[in-house]
């Protein structure tokens, strides 16, 4: 697969991507108007929050209805010229901190970056599919779970009963039971387990990270393809699309502290 290209302009054009629509007939059309090149990159930039360059089967691009919600954060990104897209969380594995159908804001100047541990990402895979994870294990280190507790380095990660959530999946009413998760240099974050039942991939043997990968979970443990399945496993850097920052809609609001996102004009 290419490497992916860089653009200074929030529209990153990704050849793994589906595309949704053909931006070449807007850009003719944009030119045949005599707009200027200065406008014209900025019309295409607003586009590619809208969803227009280019979507994916797993997390797709938001609407125009999603963008224009938060346009004032997405014109901070423009304005700076930050390249970011908006993302649409197709399932529940980030609950409780995503919801299924949340839209969401990526940086994608994370793209193929090794991110920081607790970091909601991005990340491609085989090729046609966006997944949401977050960042647990990095390279060399060593990562298990056992009965549901994520340990490192030998380490157990301490969680802390935060009650509970009810919601709807798979034709179901599910309710499911909060803990905050600490992990090392990072901010705490919430995660969802099945207490009642348990879960099939609370046990797992200790593996170690390999160099230039990521070991990645969904938020809601018992809901998630994620690195403990075979399928997926560990996650090359190189497949990271972006960090996730913003969340359009609903309950808009920032995910990450507004001042660990550089370059953006000051409020």
């Amino acid at each position: 697969m290419p490497a992916e290209q860089s653009s200074p302009i929030p529209f990153l054009p990704y050849p793994s991507h589906k595309p949704l629509y053909n931006l070449a007939g807007y850009k003719t059309t944009l030119r045949s108007k005599g707009i200027s090149m200065f406008v014209r990159r900025h019309l295409l930039a607003c586009l590619g929050f809208l969803g227009f360059p280019h979507g994916a089967s797993s997390a797709r691009a938001a609407s125009l209805g999603d963008w224009l919600e938060s346009a004032g954060v997405a014109q901070l990104f423009v304005s700076a010229d930050i390249p970011a897209k908006s993302y649409i969380q197709p399932t529940t594995k980030m609950m409780p901190n995503l919801r299924e159908g949340d839209v969401v804001l990526a940086d994608l100047r994370q793209a193929g970056q090794q991110p920081a541990r607790g970091e909601i990402i991005l990340s491609k895979y085989q090729g046609t599919s966006v997944y949401f994870d977050r960042v647990i294990g990095l390279p060399g280190e060593r990562v298990a779970l056992r009965k549901g507790t994520l340990v490192i380095d030998g380490k157990e990660i301490a969680q802390e009963a935060a009650g509970t959530i009810d919601y709807e999946a798979f034709g179901k009413h599910l309710t499911r039971s909060l803990f905050v998760e600490s992990l090392p240099g990072a901010r705490p974050h919430k995660i969802a387990r099945n207490l009642e039942t348990g879960g099939f991939l609370d046990n797992i043997a200790e593996t170690v990270v390999t160099p230039g990968h990521l070991y990645l979970l969904g938020d809601n443990r018992d809901d998630s393809v994620d690195s403990r399945v075979a399928s997926r496993g560990q996650v090359p850097i190189a497949d990271v699309v972006g960090r996730v920052v913003y969340r359009m809609r609903p309950d808009a609001g920032w995910l990450v502290p507004r001042e660990s996102v550089p370059g953006l004009p000051k409020e």
